[in-house]
């Protein structure tokens, strides 16, 4: 409780001196504002005064009178010139001002709304052919493989990505090393093909059959894969 009350002093002591303090700047202004207004009115009595005390000399000859109307004509052609140059000053500084305003509000007025970029980026697991793949890849009239039959049905999902990955767990290591499946992986060269088709943007072959055939094996496998991609591409 003390140090609540103690807290509550401290603050009503410091919002008083905010207070004293806005109310003494206040009174300065004010002041400042009557002095500009006493000075303007002195010059103005000022000038009256002057204009009285030409307008209660009686000019004594014509010749006089001449000089004076001819003085004040150019006075008051003067004056209306300098008027005139003020006035046509005073304009262009408003239209200026006016054309920097709209400016600044045009450029701070976004035109239209830019979406965020964004990617869509699917991954797909492990991509292997087993024994009963390759059987049914298979076609005995032409002795050639054909994948394609069995990414049919994923094909749209894989394509509506910006980027597909998968884990390509099996190497193309070419017919004279055998095509096999587990658990030592060799799988034809129109695999590639019919997983570019689909969709497939990268393969990876990070995993633990990617030695299957070797390094020869691994070796073949990548160029064989660069090769599949650069001819999509094309």
């Amino acid at each position: 409780m003390k140090t609540k009350m103690h807290l509550f002093k401290h603050t009503f002591t410091v919002l008083s001196i905010m207070c004293c303090l806005l109310l003494g700047s206040t009174s300065i202004i004010n002041a400042l504002g009557n002095l500009d207004s006493d000075i303007v009115f002195s010059s103005a009595n000022i000038n009256n005064s002057s204009v009285t005390v030409n307008e209660s000399v009686e000019p004594t000859n014509t010749s006089a009178n001449t000089t004076m109307t001819t003085n004040a004509s150019n006075t008051a052609n003067t004056t209306n010139t300098i008027d005139s140059a003020s006035a046509t000053s005073s304009q262009h500084n408003s239209s200026d001002s006016s054309s920097q305003a709209t400016n600044t509000i045009d450029q701070t007025i976004p035109t239209q709304d830019v979406p965020p970029a964004s990617i869509i980026i699917s991954a797909v697991g492990d991509l292997m052919a087993h024994q009963s793949n390759l059987n049914n890849a298979y076609n005995s009239k032409t002795s050639t493989y054909d994948f394609s039959g069995f990414l049919a049905l994923v094909k749209p999902y894989l394509t509506k990505s910006d980027l597909t990955i998968g884990n390509f767990e099996t190497v193309t290591a070419g017919p004279n090393a055998r095509y096999t499946s587990y658990p030592s992986f060799n799988t034809p060269d129109s695999m590639l093909t019919a997983l570019s088709n689909a969709g497939f943007d990268v393969l990876s072959t990070a995993n633990n059959h990617c030695l299957d055939r070797g390094i020869n094996g691994l070796t073949r496998t990548i160029q064989k894969n660069s090769t599949e991609q650069n001819d999509q591409y094309r």
